[in-house]
């Protein structure tokens, strides 16, 4: 057997007859599913990318309110409210765009809501919304100044992105800046971003708001537009009342809920008529508005804008002061249970005349705590700036203010020094003012906090007996008391002192207030501290007490002959009021010069009290030049009723 060798020759001649043979048919179905799938997977790819696209576009895409309604979906359903999907948008616009953006859940539900029912014929039978029929009893909410009424939870959800109505685009803020309504919602319900795109009128009418730099004529001119802009919103509040009004009397006769409705929104509106209307009394009225303020009708007459404004509050800058003093309607627009129709907080006339220093009291951060200006503050009171008005901070305390003394140990005891605020005191503790040095800071009752030697024998032994006559004008209170034998259970004591006589009254089951002020050392805390009730009140004040209602009165130190005669004959008059028919006057120790005596006494015989005690001896340390003039008097009963 012979063989044939292989050459190179030979191995490249079948290789190339090998390549140019024809390619099995397995090879070419290979090839073109591969090609298939790869232009599958690009055209997923493609369509992906598409739908992305598209998917990001639509998220990105300007929210509308105009969008089409699906009105065939909501037709679908029967047992509920289909809502259309364009008012499920997300809420996070752009900040920056020029648009009113929705309302809080808590304004919105303020609007009125009621259930529906056939019998309200005034009323759409289709929700403008999700475009469905009412049915009996489902709940509707009606908008304010259009009145129109919507699904609730249609109109919630749409209030949610749009301050507006959806049919007229009136209601309730048809604008983010120049809204009529604007108090209709309170600013601090918005949240902060939302907060700063509304414009208050409220905010207009306090001339320290202004920037110094704008001259009086453009000032003139925008306190000109904003009382148009105001009383344009007073009439078209009062028209709507009106027309409300009427539209309630027609459908009187049926009690339907739309009626109910309508009442408490108007109670709303009235409300709001009222805010608005204290604003256009708080301003100034100008030359070119005087006319059209004549002829606004409806209003309160204590709330008439006048052709000057003598308002208290446009006298002073400080805004504390003009908030104070401004008349403040009833929130329901009604009388309320004392027969007023709103609050008419007071200041004393002479604040006035003392703006400066009042102006300076009311100068403080609100809720924090008040400075130590208690000082300024009776300043305030004793020239006749009196009642001051309130404030809106924390009265400072002691910083370490002590556990006081049992009743028992209290009466006859100095207080802790803790207790009290020395500040605005020369003596700074209660040792000094209980000693016998000179320069304490008052010398009305320079002995009175020295309730050992001093205070103790008061009233109970007699002391200063005049050696020539042997009189005194000290009485006894055991003696007053049996003028009056069981009669004498309540009184006042109108004093310079630290309580004692009080103090002493209460060992005969006689309860005393003692008013007094601060004239030096802390007399009101002195007295509280001892367990008795202080009454911070001056001489230019009336009584806080009513009619006929107290069984005493006594004073002591306090009116004496600097007093003016008119003013005498006030006070005792004022004094005859609180007391009861049957009551007694204790004068004590008034002194005068001699050649005055008569003209005070005469004052105090025009009262026509019956005389228990007279008794006239001369003051000691005034060489003779002074008396002291004590007398316990009866108040008659008068022959009128």
């Amino acid at each position: 057997m012979s063989t044939t060798p292989i050459t190179p020759s030979s191995y490249a001649s079948a290789a190339a007859a090998a390549a140019a043979a024809p390619p099995p048919p397995t090879y070419l179905s290979n090839l073109g599913l591969g090609y298939a799938i790869a232009i599958a997977f690009a055209f997923l790819v493609l369509l992906s990318t598409v739908l992305l696209a598209s998917y990001l576009c639509c998220r990105r895409r300007p929210l509308s309110p105009h969008h089409s309604r699906n009105p065939a979906s909501a037709a679908n359903s029967s047992d509920g409210i289909v809502l259309p999907r364009i008012i499920f948008v997300a809420e996070d616009e752009d900040e920056d765009q020029n648009v009113v953006v929705g309302l809080d859940q808590a304004v919105i539900d303020s609007y009125p809501k009621f259930p529906f029912s056939k019998s309200n014929t005034h009323l759409d039978s289709v929700c403008s919304i999700c475009l469905c029929e009412y049915k009996d009893s489902e709940m509707l909410r009606m908008l304010p100044d259009c009145r129109h009424c919507f699904h609730l939870y249609c109109v919630d959800a749409w209030l949610k992105l749009n301050a507006s109505c959806p049919v007229c685009r009136n209601s309730p803020l048809p604008t983010p800046l120049s809204t009529p309504l604007s108090e209709l919602v309170p600013l601090s319900q918005y949240p902060a971003d939302r907060r700063r795109r509304f414009y208050s009128v409220r905010s207009l009418m306090v001339t320290d708001t202004f920037s110094n730099s704008i001259n009086p004529e453009s000032q003139d001119m925008t306190q000109s537009e904003v009382r148009i802009t105001v009383e344009t919103v007073i009439q078209k509040i009062q028209q709507e009342l009106k027309e409300m009004r009427e539209l309630s009397m027609e459908s009187s006769s049926s009690s339907s809920p739309c009626s109910s409705a309508m009442l408490k929104f108007s109670v709303v509106l009235a409300d709001i008529l009222g805010h608005i209307e204290s604003v256009q009394a708080s301003l100034p009225v100008t030359e070119g508005t005087c006319q059209q303020s004549a002829e606004i009708k409806g209003i309160h007459p204590l709330l008439k804008p006048k052709l000057q404004s003598d308002e208290p509050s446009s006298y002073f800058l400080v805004e504390e002061i003009r908030k104070y003093v401004k008349i403040k309607p009833n929130r329901l627009g009604k009388q309320n249970f004392m027969g007023a129709n709103g609050t008419f907080t007071s200041i004393g006339h002479a604040c006035f005349s003392m703006k400066k220093k009042l102006e300076d009291y009311m100068d403080y951060d609100i809720g924090d705590i008040c400075q130590d200006d208690w000082k300024l503050a009776q300043l305030l009171m004793v020239h006749g700036c009196d009642p001051l008005p309130r404030r809106r901070c924390f009265a400072r305390a002691p910083q370490l203010f002590s556990k006081p003394f049992p009743i028992n140990e209290s009466m006859w005891k100095l207080p802790d020094d803790r207790n009290v605020r020395w500040s605005q005191y020369r003596c700074k503790n209660f040792s000094c003012l209980a000693s016998n040095s000179t320069g304490k800071g008052f010398f009305k009752c320079a002995d009175c906090f020295n309730l050992s030697h001093h205070e103790m024998p008061r009233w109970i032994q007699l002391i200063n007996l005049d050696p020539s006559s042997n009189l005194t004008s000290d009485f006894l209170i055991p003696e007053v008391l049996d003028i009056k034998p069981g009669e004498i259970r309540i009184g006042l004591d109108f004093s310079v002192g630290t309580g004692t006589f009080a103090a002493r009254m209460t060992e005969f089951n006689v309860t005393v207030v003692s008013a007094t002020i601060n004239l030096g050392a802390p007399f009101s805390e002195m007295i509280a501290l001892r367990g008795l009730v202080p009454l911070y009140l001056t001489i230019n004040q009336r009584l806080p007490f009513f009619d006929n209602t107290l069984d005493l009165i006594h004073t002591t130190r306090f009116l004496d002959g600097w007093i003016d005669f008119v003013l005498l004959e006030f006070v005792l008059y004022d004094w005859d009021r609180v007391l009861r028919p049957g009551g007694l006057l204790w004068i004590d120790s008034f002194f005068c010069l001699k050649e005055d005596l008569d003209d005070y006494l005469d004052a105090f015989r025009m009262l026509r009290y019956k005389k228990h005690k007279w008794v006239v001896v001369p003051k000691l340390d005034k060489d003779d030049r002074e008396v002291f003039f004590s007398a316990v008097l009866e108040k008659p009963p008068r022959p009128f009723g």
